[in-house]
């Protein structure tokens, strides 16, 4: 079916995603892949000719792997192999992304926000999905069942309408969060930086992500090609009005922090834009959601703003999916609502203290920061603390408490001989059986429904038929089930028991439950708690399978 058919033939939308930036991109992509018909509105007549953000972080192009998008960002993009950090000229020590375990991106991606929006609305174009530029959100009022909301077209119509479900993506000044009344809670830091993208002559490497610290103060530098730059710096707070930051400001600063680092050309262009930290109270109120920087800004460092959203986006749009086609349970949403504000939290708290970090001023605390920061660089530990954390790889869930109690109990007791516990990223990705993934050992999982991963132990003894056999009779019809038995992969052997076991998989790859194969018959009672719904296959009987679709991953994005 072409994306033209697909618009003609689909229902009207009762989801109108506010804000089509990256994350409600991601939002509408997820749910049009599904069947979903989606209204996406931006206040913009335009779409930005410069933005701020410019990282990608590999577990962000897993998850984009779901909508097709990784590739075509990757081709878009500039890949680097890390970041460097340097005080008073001198080195601290790197990061690589090189050696990260269990992922096919080591690397991170530098692409401006511009442009992964304008990959990503052409993966939406392709997916039969389309933008309504010049729509302003009004006034929203929810009711017991639907939000009622006034948009105003760009010729200055206002329209009324009803919709079952709003999603919030219209950026730090939020109208649906300040229509909802959801408090934007949070203080410190405070600052401003000043921000440009500009050729830069000199020794700094273009495969690295740089930070130069100072007594003077912090420089950024992102290279986006072979040739040009993000530049990013704090400067002081800026009137109205204005003017635009020099290529001389950035320069002065640049000899500052590191003298003879580089001659920087003319800017392409420049900004500044003024920080304050903040997460909402809530990223649900009934059937409205808030994801990306309508929930949460944090600071730049590290450039972890525009992926946490994107994590939203994913996040969301699998479980909203997985609620209107009659598959999860609403109780999914309020987990979304869970995890992502406490995983906000979390990364807030780290970019803020990167950015206190990179801001150490005085004699001796500066030799502290340096000193430590060479040691944890020579011993290893900078890597493996540092790598996972701006990665984003080590991202978990901790479960719900009220959890079904069997399950939980054996997930801990399998969970303390494996190292993983519900929640945990598991090296697994959205892709067709028997594609390059399974050759790689990563095996595929649905993208639209949750999956059991049916371990067989590290030993692989006998009788796997006749397990595999009671544990697939115990799982609900229409259930994606895949054996692992064939699959050799060290990522899966740090991650899965000893013992055979059965994994509940969530369609953004992180572990539901544990169930023994001794017991088979707590797999479905783990499905039904990870969200299934008992009544699933009936349910969505009458959904178009067409409509649905699973991305396929080939060998060149897998080896990227």
């Amino acid at each position: 079916m072409t994306p033209e058919q697909r618009r003609e033939s689909a229902p009207a939308p009762d989801v109108l995603v506010v804000g089509a930036g990256p994350v409600g991109l991601v939002v509408a992509c997820e749910l049009v892949q599904q069947g979903i018909p989606v209204r996406l509105v931006d206040a913009s007549v335009t779409s930005p000719e410069h933005s701020r953000a410019a990282i990608v972080w590999p577990r962000i192009l897993e998850q984009l792997r779901r909508i097709g998008a990784a590739a075509p960002l990757i081709d878009a993009g500039h890949q680097v192999d890390g970041v460097s950090f340097y005080s008073e000229g001198g080195r601290l020590g790197s990061v690589s992304m090189n050696h990260l375990p269990g992922t096919p991106y080591r690397f991170a991606l530098t692409i401006p926000q511009n442009v992964t929006e304008s990959v990503l609305e052409k993966r939406l174009l392709e997916l039969g999905g389309s933008i309504e530029r010049g729509v302003t959100l009004e006034r929203l009022t929810q009711g017991p069942q639907r939000t009622r909301v006034s948009l105003r077209t760009a010729e200055g119509a206002v329209e009324e309408a009803e919709y079952g479900w709003v999603v919030g993506a219209d950026g730090a000044h939020s109208t649906v969060r300040k229509q909802l009344g959801i408090a934007f809670e949070g203080e410190a830091p405070d600052l401003t930086f000043a921000i440009a993208d500009a050729p830069v002559d000199g020794g700094l490497s273009h495969r690295m992500l740089h930070y130069l610290y100072s007594a003077r103060g912090a420089f950024g530098l992102a290279p986006l090609d072979g040739v040009n730059f993000r530049l990013a710096v704090s400067v002081p707070h800026q009137e109205e009005g204005a003017p635009a930051p020099s290529r001389e400001l950035f320069q002065e600063r640049l000899e500052q922090v590191a003298p003879g680092a580089g001659t920087i050309g003319a800017l392409h262009w420049s900004t500044t834009f003024r920080l304050r930290c903040r997460t909402a109270a809530t990223f649900r109120q009934g059937c409205c959601f808030l994801a990306g920087d309508a929930a949460h800004i944090m600071s730049p460092a590290g450039g972890q703003g525009m992926n946490t959203g994107l994590v939203d986006a994913v996040s969301l749009g699998w479980r909203l999916a997985g609620v209107i086609r009659g598959r999860l349970a609403d109780s999914v949403l309020d987990e979304y609502a869970a995890e992502r504000r406490a995983a906000a939290h979390r990364i807030t708290r780290t970019t803020g203290l990167q950015t206190r970090w990179g801001l150490v001023s005085g004699r001796a605390r500066t030799a502290a920061r340096d000193g430590i920061a060479r040691i944890a660089d020579t011993t290893g530990l900078l890597q493996r603390v540092a790598a996972p954390v701006m990665s984003q790889l080590d991202i978990g869930y901790a479960p719900p408490q009220d959890r079904w109690s069997a399950v939980k109990g054996a997930a801990t007791r399998l969970a303390g001989i494996s190292g993983v516990r519900p929640g945990t990223r598991l090296p697994v990705f959205v892709a067709e059986p028997g594609d390059a993934d399974r050759r790689t050992g990563r095996p595929p999982i649905a993208g639209d429904r949750l999956s059991v991963l049916l371990w067989p132990g590290v030993h692989r003894g006998p009788g796997w038929a006749e397990r595999t056999a009671a544990a697939r009779a115990a799982i609900p019809a229409g259930t994606p089930v895949v054996d692992l038995a064939e699959v050799v992969s060290p990522d899966l052997e740090r991650s899965f028991p000893r013992d055979p076991a059965a994994a509940v998989v969530r369609p953004d790859g992180h572990l539901a439950a544990f169930v023994p194969l001794t017991r088979p018959w707590e797999i479905a009672p783990a499905l039904r708690h990870a969200g299934l719904l008992p009544t699933a296959d009936v349910a969505t009987a009458d959904v178009a399978t067409a409509d649905v679709v699973t991305v396929p991953v080939s060998p060149r994005e897998v080896t990227a």
